[in-house]
């Protein structure tokens, strides 16, 4: 995810079955610097960082780097959701809960 301000959510992490569906989830929390994914409800990479995402009209990208040309990400995204505060690990997976019945 990126930002026109520069501000970059550049974290990878390798589906272990990409042919099937999964659900991801990042999180950053400005107050600790903690930037965590998550795959099919569960925690999988955490990195550090610091900085606050700019308050920026947009656009955002997601599934490439603002500084390429070429997506990154070959697939489908739906259901996409922003929110302005760090969700926890609970709701991560409740949300993965919901959006798999």
């Amino acid at each position: 995810i990126a930002n026109a301000s520069n501000w970059q959510y550049g974290s990878c992490y390798t589906v272990p079955d990409p042919q099937n569906w999964h659900h991801f989830a990042g999180t950053y929390d400005s107050s600790t610097g903690l930037k965590t994914v998550y795959m099919d409800g569960q925690q999988g990479s955490q990195t550090t960082t610091s900085g606050q995402i700019a308050n920026d009209p947009g656009p955002i990208a997601l599934g490439r780097r603002e500084c390429c040309e070429e997506p990154m990400f070959q697939g489908r995204i739906n259901d996409v959701m922003i929110f302005d505060t760090a969700l926890s690990a609970q709701q991560i997976s409740a949300l993965y809960s919901y959006q798999k019945k």
